[in-house]
């Protein structure tokens, strides 16, 4: 789903930490983040065959925040991007 900027990722099929249609990730896919921009994340250097495949030598990265919790969705919790 998107909500402005925002990309966000539900959970399709659960598991024991985070359940079905529990929110598992979000991005956040403004333009000031894309490359060049100052507060820009490094971009993923792909290796020469990945390149080839991807028709790129790399991929551009966007802050996230991914949630993870204990077994039964316990002490649930949002681990940002780093």
């Amino acid at each position: 789903a998107y909500t402005c900027d925002m990309f966000i990722a539900y959970k399709v099929t659960g598991d024991k930490n985070v359940p079905k249609a529990e929110t598992t990730f979000k991005a956040d896919l403004s333009p000031t983040f894309h490359s060049g921009a100052q507060n820009a994340l490094k971009p993923i250097e792909l290796t020469e065959s990945a390149s080839k495949q991807w028709g790129t030598d790399q991929l551009i990265r966007f802050p996230g925040q991914g949630q993870v919790a204990a077994e039964g969705f316990l002490n649930s919790q949002w681990m940002r991007d780093n």
